[in-house]
């Protein structure tokens, strides 16, 4: 766990915006990291990469909310959103023309919305990622 939180400090050092709790097994495009915002408590599985070039309307922010789970091997594109409580499904695209809204499993390429997420699942996913906050005890 030690590495995920050290390479999501290294992508704030670099100007990311990524709130605590979160790790990063993922990668980043960190050429543009300021245009990186990931909220607290989330998790980017192994493999799985943020990107924020090759857009064809060129450099666009990407934004993930709090407590958002991305799956192994996931693609989220240039200009994607992704709101809070959210689960990207292994392999799953997300691009900018599809906004995804909270409390949501979605996964295929493009990204669509499967399933909502229920009330108790979204409440053990944030006590599981609580150890990981800086001011958990």
């Amino acid at each position: 766990m030690s590495d995920a939180l050290d390479r999501a400090e290294d992508a704030r050092q670099r100007g990311a915006s990524i709130g605590p709790g979160t790790l990063l097994w993922g990668r980043l495009d960190l050429v543009r990291p300021e245009l990186v915002t990931i909220g607290r408590g989330c998790q980017i599985a192994p493999e799985a990469i943020v990107l924020c070039h090759g857009s064809p309307d060129g450099w666009q922010p990407v934004t993930i909310g709090d407590y958002v789970y991305v799956g192994l091997r996931a693609v989220i594109l240039p200009g994607a959103v992704i709101g809070d409580d959210v689960v990207i499904g292994a392999g799953a695209v997300v691009p900018r023309a599809r906004p995804i809204p909270p409390r949501v499993v979605a996964a295929g390429n493009p990204a669509r919305v499967v399933r909502q997420r229920t009330p108790e699942e979204i409440t053990e996913f944030r006590r599981k990622m609580a150890r990981w906050q800086p001011d958990a005890a």
